[in-house]
């Protein structure tokens, strides 16, 4: 039998960005991320889980390992 899993992974990293207000860093932050001059790779794992997919229902239930 093949099941179906989904798994999800939450990571994190620290990047500098100059800028002269915290909403131009946001936004210089995003506008990096968008054209790749900021990956995350590896970073720190912070959180994992997975479920199972199944056909007869939209909710799942994920297990955190």
């Amino acid at each position: 039998m093949k099941y179906k899993i989904i798994v999800e992974e939450v990571i994190s990293d620290e990047f500098n960005i100059e800028a002269d207000s915290e909403k131009e860093a946001i936004n210089k932050a995003i506008k990096m991320y968008k054209l790749g001059d900021i990956v995350i790779a590896p970073g720190n794992l912070e959180h994992k889980q997975l479920a199972i997919v199944k056909s007869d229902s939209h909710k799942l239930e994920w297990i955190e390992f």
